[in-house]
């Protein structure tokens, strides 16, 4: 019998299926909240056991791949791809043109293979929050409008729904610039037009956080960014390549501190 994917009937399968691969434990929470975005996860199972999972979430003209894994003992039969295929299609059916994911660099080749072309690199590392510091102003409702701008001109993306959805709880704001957290255990997004914004709202997002360990992702290219946190204790835990499936976005990644997570960006 062949593997059946389709829509997941619950996540209970699926944080099981991440327990057993290593993926963070918190992986799965992602999963509901993009279910509650309006994005999809995918499951495969056969004889009754599932084997693997997928997720997208759409965001206006672009949409992205994440939280694909399969389980050791049903990997090397293309289930991956085939996971991974199924939910850039379920993107490509609304219409979007580009589909975007990250790839652990061993993947990598893989969604080459499949057509996704490399754009960049982008580190996680983890660390201990810092103490509590001078905070950039807390953000307000009022801000919205100009927070929304900001993505767009960054990202390329329109990720209304996903801010709309956090904004202003754990968002701060700067002069020409913005962060907001997603995850307890995540820094967050920064976004900023000047080097003093980003690496004030990054100090923010870092501060007075309620757990022991923290995650930040943020490009590769941000040099000073990396060797400022390593001097303040936080260690590389893993690199993706940001991979696209279509269309080029015109963006300014340049204004990218930190990203929300190694799923959504």
């Amino acid at each position: 019998m062949d593997y059946v994917i389709e829509p997941a009937a619950g996540l209970a399968a699926v944080a099981s299926i991440y327990r057993q691969v290593g993926f963070r434990a918190d992986l799965v929470d992602d999963l509901a909240f993009v279910q509650r975005l309006g994005g999809a996860v995918f499951t495969a199972h056969r004889d009754g056991t599932v084997a693997g999972v997928s997720s997208c979430l759409p965001f206006g003209t672009t949409g992205w791949v994440g939280g694909v894994a399969v389980l050791p003992e049903h990997r090397r039969r293309g289930l991956g791809e085939r996971l991974t295929r199924t939910a850039a299609e379920a993107v490509q059916d609304r219409g979007i043109a580009t589909v975007l994911l990250h790839a652990t660099l061993m993947a990598a080749p893989l969604y080459a293979h499949m057509g996704f072309a490399h754009e960049s690199e982008s580190v996680e590392l983890k660390g201990a929050p810092l103490p509590d510091s001078p905070q950039e102003r807390p953000g307000t409702e009022a801000d919205l409008d100009a927070v929304l701008e900001l993505d767009r001109e960054a990202t390329g993306e329109d990720r209304g729904v996903l801010i709309r959805a956090l904004w202003p709880r754990g968002g701060h704001v700067a002069s020409g610039g913005y962060s907001l957290r997603q995850s307890p255990t995540g820094a967050g997004a920064v976004i900023a037009t000047t080097g003093e914004a980003g690496e004030a709202l990054l100090t923010a997002a870092l501060s007075g956080r309620r757990t022991e360990r923290l995650r930040v992702a943020l490009p590769v290219a941000r040099e000073r960014t990396r060797k400022r946190l390593a001097e303040l204790g936080f260690r590389e835990s893993t690199r993706t390549a940001r991979m696209r499936l279509g269309p080029a976005v015109p963006a300014r990644h340049d204004h990218l501190y930190s990203v929300f997570n190694l799923y959504w960006g």
